[in-house]
């Protein structure tokens, strides 16, 4: 079983701009991946929203981003935000 945990994203001037709850799944590479799964509320700055289908996350202390995979039911896609610092 994965561990539980908390990520939170921080705008450049430390405001913060997301809470999701996760699980650490292997690392891969120096790779830190976050499983994200279905039905999981994430609390954003600009409101609420619950996603049906399930995200990967994943981040290297060494990378100045972070990738992010997802997929629902009718659609697969990925995103990339810019990573200033990791904590």
């Amino acid at each position: 079983m994965y561990p539980p945990i908390r990520i939170r994203k921080y705008l450049p001037d430390s405001t913060l701009k997301l809470v999701v709850h996760a699980y650490r799944i292997a690392d891969r590479d120096g790779w830190a991946r976050f499983f994200i799964p279905s039905g999981t509320t994430r609390l954003h700055t600009k409101g609420t929203w619950t996603p049906e289908g399930i995200s990967i996350a994943a981040l290297h202390p060494e990378r100045p981003y972070v990738v992010h995979w997802w997929k629902n039911q009718t659609m697969t896609g990925f995103y990339v935000d810019m990573a200033t610092e990791l904590r």
